[in-house]
């Protein structure tokens, strides 16, 4: 995009290939705005022919849905999932931002794009390495054995928090809630970035779930899909259908609740929250 706009900006009279379109030189904002539209219409140009929906491009789109799932997938059955990827990086800090806007009293980030780092700016809520016998046994009981299962949940993007501060160790394993208002992530969510405050208010007086994670993440997602006009699903009220993009190759796994002691992972379990986090 930004050589696509400087060349329009400054045309080589000897090579600029928006000669041949008959395009003249352009003012910067102009020349902007002309590169973000070709490459959103080579992103989602729907057919050819008439009905494409920039009809001055030429070609159809590439965006594929099931290139998105299959990649979700791939993430969480190889690697870390949605932790440590660049889609997740800008998906948090744009939330982030969104989120600030709407405040009533917005709040600086403290971690702008260029200082931004998932070691010391991100968490899991529901920790990569639990106490076995503590707090997340009961709340998110999976199977020591089922480590893909495991690896699913925890690296799902629901569950990856934009922190204020720097990731504390001490902090890391705490219980998200804890009796007399003890010390607990909730706690400290409370005075936090807008993410924080945000799981602070809507999940406040109960245990973070895999309901949770996934609420959390189908708001993030519908977020996503606005900010960037792209379409995950043909049935977005369906929020059942933005699981296998949370959970890949284990998302049936979750909705059966393999992960939640049986109880199924479902509209009926996070429908609310996700209508919650999106108002």
């Amino acid at each position: 995009m930004n050589r696509m706009a400087h060349s329009l900006l400054r045309p080589d009279p000897l090579g600029c290939p928006w000669r041949d379109n008959g395009l003249p030189e352009m003012p910067a904002a102009d020349a902007i705005a002309f590169a973000k539209r070709y490459v959103k219409a080579y992103i989602d140009n729907e057919e050819a022919g008439d009905s494409r929906s920039d009809p001055s491009f030429e070609w159809a789109g590439v965006y594929s849905a099931d290139d998105v799932k299959r990649q979700v997938a791939a993430r969480l059955r190889e690697g870390t999932g949605y932790y440590r990827w660049p889609f997740a990086r800008l998906l948090l800090l744009e939330y982030e931002e969104a989120r600030r806007e709407a405040g009533s009293k917005p709040i600086a980030l403290k971690w702008p794009w260029d200082e931004f780092s998932f070691d010391k700016t991100v968490e899991h809520i529901f920790p990569q390495t639990p106490d076995e016998d503590g707090y997340w046994n009961g709340a998110i009981p999976i199977d020591g054995r089922a480590k893909a299962l495991r690896k699913a949940v925890v690296h799902s993007l629901g569950n990856l928090m934009l922190l204020s501060n720097k990731v504390n160790s001490s902090v890391s394993n705490l219980p998200f809630r804890a009796k007399g208002g003890g010390n607990s992530k909730l706690r400290h969510y409370q005075v936090g970035s807008h993410s924080e405050t945000q799981v602070a208010q809507v999940f406040s007086g109960r245990d973070w779930t895999v309901s949770c994670i996934a609420a959390r993440g189908i708001a993030m997602l519908k977020f996503a899909e606005q900010r960037w006009s792209f379409r995950l699903t043909e049935t977005p009220d369906n929020y059942s259908t933005y699981l296998p993009y949370l959970f890949g190759d284990k998302a049936d796994a979750v909705c059966a609740g393999e992960a939640s002691n049986g109880r199924r992972v479902d509209g009926r379990a996070f429908n609310s929250l996700v209508d919650a986090l999106l108002a």
